[in-house]
């Protein structure tokens, strides 16, 4: 049985960190033939409007009209933040998985009705974790305090 994935990505082709987990992605599936992989690109770097956000919606309801997809791949904020906002406009009972978030609302999730289909991966940065990792592998390390 095939499975079908929709990734949506907040960038565009060519920003480094996204084409990362997107390669990321399409080594693992493209090895599993019964995995068939549609990315759609949000521009979000270059273009970031309420305007532009209604336009991609209209152009998304008629890009999917019609399709059913066994799950939803937020990249980054942007694509899941607009998952999120359209979500029932634009789809039935799909699961999002999201990579690339640093804060996840439950009450935003709870007030629009997805409670049962978020998932994801959270981005923290270990600054605290870091500083004294430095530290420790670069001893001779100096503080500049001329700036």
């Amino acid at each position: 049985m095939i499975k079908k994935i929709l990734i949506i990505n907040s960038y565009h082709k060519g920003f480094q960190w996204s084409d990362d987990v997107l390669k990321g992605m399409e080594d693992v599936f493209y090895n599993h033939p019964e995995i068939t992989m549609n990315i759609l690109y949000m521009d979000s770097k270059r273009i970031n409007s309420k305007e532009y956000y209604a336009k991609l919606r209209e152009l998304y309801k008629l890009q999917l009209k019609n399709q059913k997809h066994d799950l939803i791949v937020a990249v980054d904020k942007f694509a899941y933040d607009f998952l999120i906002e359209y979500y029932h406009e634009l789809f039935t009972d799909e699961p999002i998985l999201f990579t690339g978030l640093e804060q996840f609302d439950v009450k935003e999730i709870h007030a629009k009705g997805l409670d049962d289909r978020i998932y994801g991966v959270m981005e923290k940065r270990a600054i605290g974790d870091t500083i004294p990792l430095m530290a420790k592998m670069i001893p001779r390390l100096k503080k500049n305090h001329d700036y």
